[in-house]
């Protein structure tokens, strides 16, 4: 969350959405009735303890338990930050061995550890693709790497009618095409090879409700909505017990900005998960729930049902943590959005939205230079997030940096229509900020025409875009 005392205030609340990058922005009349909300809830806010008995004790606590953020219970920054570093260096190589990738011990600091991850991930690696690639192509699922690809083309290769891993396949190429949208590249040749996966588990069984489910990921990514939605209903009239189909039509009707349709597809997916096996109905109930001040129990709940889920699915978990944290971000409470960040960061390291969201909490505590540092590494991941740019040139424009600040400013703005990492509804209120953002610089410059121009468009956003 940015908020600012500046002559036009901008209030933004950046939400991660997993799957398909979706960023959620609560509107600034939301923060009001949240505060008071939260005010009220604070006791179901599951709180990092800090109750270890001093520094000394609290690193060990921290190393014991492979929880960094409970390192930010230590008060002496040294230490702080050797704990910080350590343990997570900890977590990422385990990571990076169940999710067979050895590209996330690029991430740990210790050389000895970087050098013995590498070599523990690739003989995983090497085992299960000689012994189980099966398993080797779900770790690559479960992390939302496009490493599923070849391992799940070569099991196609071997059994060409095996409709699981077609569907799996579909669904990987998907997203990987939605990865190169984010980077300004052409998704098409991958949404067509993702649909020519769904006509051929068609061409199997044509009956199946899971077919139809995702085919309607694929047209989600695609993006065409429309014919999503006609996926969706598909799969639900075959299989009206198909909680993933309701969860999929839910996520698509919170695209499109219809909320209340949305928590209610989800509610239902819930009811029919009897036994909270699919971690995407959880957070995306949390990520919904957490933009309405009367839902925040319920958001909160639904974060811990996917943070304590047995799914491996570290995406989802650490959108999870990066809700919760947004949450004590609302109620200033920065220790614990710290600590919650820190916990995701450890499930995905190279998440955009979780730079941003880092960006956020040094705005709101005032140093704007490691604001600066994580806005540029969002961006650096994926270049074509306006949230990202708007981020930036605040910061820039706090250390007045000025003209740099109307230069990524002026990139958000250009970003936004075709972002897709935005929900349609909320594409104007980013725009309203960029705008407001370049009326702060240009007050600044004593430049009153640019001011008022981009005053007057910040005020207009919400009614022209």
């Amino acid at each position: 969350m940015i908020t600012t005392t500046e002559k036009y205030s901008i209030v933004i609340l950046v939400i991660a959405i997993a799957v398909v990058g979706v960023v959620a922005y609560v509107f600034p009349s939301f923060f009001n009735e949240g505060q008071f909300a939260l005010n009220n809830i604070e006791r179901y806010l599951p709180k990092v303890e800090c109750n270890y008995g001093g520094d000394q004790k609290t690193y060990q606590a921290a190393l014991d338990n492979r929880e960094v953020g409970i390192c930010s219970c230590i008060g002496e920054e040294r230490i702080k930050e050797m704990c910080v570093r350590v343990t997570q260096d900890l977590a990422l190589y385990g990571q990076a061995i169940s999710q067979s990738n050895p590209d996330i011990c690029n991430e740990i600091t210790g050389e000895e550890r970087r050098e013995a991850c590498f070599d523990m991930s690739q003989s995983r690696i090497n085992y299960l693709r000689e012994n189980n690639l099966q398993a080797l192509a779900d770790d690559y699922l479960f992390a939302h790497s496009d490493k599923a690809i070849g391992e799940l083309e070569n099991l196609i290769e071997e059994n060409p009618d095996d409709s699981y891993n077609l569907l799996q396949l579909a669904l990987a190429y998907a997203e990987k095409g939605l990865s190169e949208q984010e980077q300004g590249n052409d998704q098409a040749p991958y949404v067509e090879k993702a649909l020519a996966m769904i006509e051929r588990a068609k061409q199997i069984n044509p009956e199946d409700s899971e077919v139809y489910s995702a085919e309607g990921y694929v047209y989600e990514i695609q993006p065409n909505f429309a014919k999503a939605i006609e996926s969706y209903n598909r799969a639900i009239e075959l299989d009206p017990n198909n909680y993933s189909a309701y969860a999929g039509r839910g996520h698509v009707n919170s695209m499109i900005g219809l909320l209340d349709q949305a928590l209610s597809d989800l509610k239902i997916a819930a009811k029919l998960d009897k036994d909270n096996q699919d971690i995407h109905i959880y957070a995306n109930l949390c990520r919904l729930e957490a933009s309405r001040s009367d839902l925040y129990i319920d958001a909160i709940k639904n974060c811990q049902i996917s943070i304590e889920s047995e799914s491996q699915d570290i995406v989802f978990k650490s959108e999870a943590y990066q809700i919760l944290a947004t949450i004590f971000s609302k109620n200033n409470d920065y220790f614990q959005t710290e600590s919650y960040l820190l916990k995701a960061k450890t499930l995905t390291p190279q998440d955009p939205n979780l730079f941003v969201a880092l960006a956020n909490l040094y705005m709101n505590t005032g140093n704007y230079v490691k604001a600066e540092v994580n806005a540029k590494e969002s961006i650096r991941i994926s270049s074509t997030k306006a949230d990202a740019y708007q981020t930036l040139a605040y910061s820039l424009y706090k250390q007045e940096k000025y003209q740099e600040a109307i230069e990524k400013a002026n990139i958000g703005l250009d970003l936004v229509d075709n972002d897709v990492s935005l929900l349609e509804p909320n594409k104007p209120v980013m725009y309203q900020d960029l705008y407001y953002t370049l009326a702060n610089i240009y007050n600044k410059l004593g430049d009153e025409a640019n001011e008022l121009k981009y005053k007057e468009l910040g005020d207009n956003a919400l009614l022209i875009n």
